[in-house]
């Protein structure tokens, strides 16, 4: 997804509802996208040097500028569509990110399954979606899961006495 890489990790911290230009299509994509069909999604409709690409380098150096270009821009639609899909995405990083950096301390139960302890509490604030912890999309890569399912291991690991 050549589009992901426009945002910031800084600014996915901060993202919440009214970033988005059609929250219900980004919550969607949360709910009903599997990993293929937004990555296809994307690919079709925010292609490398199409007009999301050309607004966005443009948004980086005036972005209340260009958000008001939007009303006259015939590709508005296409536009914000690929923002919002860049945004679900990095607050679906962000909440992967708090799932993972908490694995070789506190273990895990599994994906989406971690509802009583610490990460459960970062992962909800990232979602600002459903604000829970345990309906996150697997939007992993398989290299990811499978270093995942280790570290999962490892990680549960240390409290198992021998």
């Amino acid at each position: 997804m050549s589009s992901f890489l426009f945002v910031s990790p800084a600014y996915a911290k901060q993202i919440s509802v009214t970033h988005f230009f059609d929250f219900s299509f980004a919550k969607t994509l949360w709910t009903d996208f599997d990993r293929n069909a937004l990555f296809a999604y994307d690919k079709k409709h925010c292609p490398e040097g199409g007009s999301y690409e050309l607004w966005m380098s443009a948004y980086r150096d005036d972005p209340e500028k260009m958000v008001k270009s939007l009303e006259d821009d015939p590709d508005a639609d296409v536009i914000k569509r690929c923002a919002d899909i860049v945004l679900t995405h990095e607050v679906w990083k962000e909440a992967y990110r708090n799932w993972r950096s908490g694995l070789r301390v506190y273990g895990s139960k599994g994906w989406n399954k971690d509802t009583g302890d610490i990460k459960c509490i970062n992962i909800s604030a990232a979602n600002v979606f459903t604000q829970r912890c345990d309906d996150l999309p697997d939007w992993r890569h398989p290299d990811e899961v499978k270093a995942d399912d280790a570290a999962v291991h490892k990680g549960n690991s240390r409290w198992i006495k021998k």
